[in-house]
């Protein structure tokens, strides 16, 4: 009754898409393409393609870019940014004291080369796929057999693993002679509590296949298909 005092309509009104091309524009649908940079002023002197679009931005909002930051300062961002901590003392006096012009790139190529960049990022892939060393649920117990899979994503990530054999080696690693990468199908929450009942029994089964169909698609594609 509220619906029709609202004047809501009915959910039977509704009509169907009459395409099926219909959510195709969808962003994780789209080809990958190399956009090319806006232009720019005769006072603007940008480093890289980056740069291009971070000016054309601001010239927008009518703001002007932020003065070069000092080395002290340039260290801490990339090492906080790319490693998650700070520099050592060490560390930044060695970078201010550099007086090489390709100071900054060699110190970039250093962190990027750091096995501590690997750990940090594949914190947040492992975020995306549900990653837990406990099941979950009531019982939550340890899975003692789940640091493999953490230990791969790491390692791909420090050794510049293409995306393309990244995702292959998840999604079908038992069939490609690397197994270990299909950790993440099974990297999600998981019921372990069993019934008698085969019809609980086959629900349960059922529920967990789902949950790795929606953990597939909302991965790699950003949309809901479980």
């Amino acid at each position: 009754m509220t619906l029709v005092s609202l004047h809501a309509a009915w959910p039977g009104t509704s009509s169907a898409a009459e395409s099926d091309a219909a959510g195709s524009d969808h962003w994780s649908l789209q080809p990958v393409q190399r956009p090319t940079p806006p232009p720019l002023g005769q006072a603007q002197h940008p480093a890289n393609a980056i740069d291009s679009f971070v000016f054309a931005k601001l010239a927008k909002t009518n703001l002007s870019p932020s003065r070069l930051a000092k080395r002290q300062v340039l260290i801490r961002r990339l090492y906080l940014v790319m490693l998650g901590m700070h520099p050592a003392p060490r560390e930044v006096e060695a970078f201010e004291n550099d007086p090489a012009p390709d100071a900054w790139e060699r110190l970039v190529d250093r962190v990027l080369e750091d096995p501590r960049l690997g750990e940090r990022w594949a914190q947040h892939w492992l975020d995306v796929i549900r990653y837990a060393e406990t099941h979950g649920f009531e019982t939550n117990r340890e899975r003692p057999n789940a640091w493999p899979y953490r230990d791969w994503v790491v390692n791909a990530l420090n050794h510049d693993l293409p995306y393309d054999q990244f995702v292959r080696e998840q999604l079908a690693g038992d069939a490609l002679g690397s197994g270990v990468g299909t950790g993440f199908l099974v990297a999600g929450p998981y019921d372990l509590v069993k019934s008698q009942n085969i019809s609980l029994t086959l629900m349960q089964r059922q529920n967990e296949l789902d949950g790795m169909i929606d953990t597939t698609g909302t991965t790699f594609l950003g949309l809901t298909v479980g």
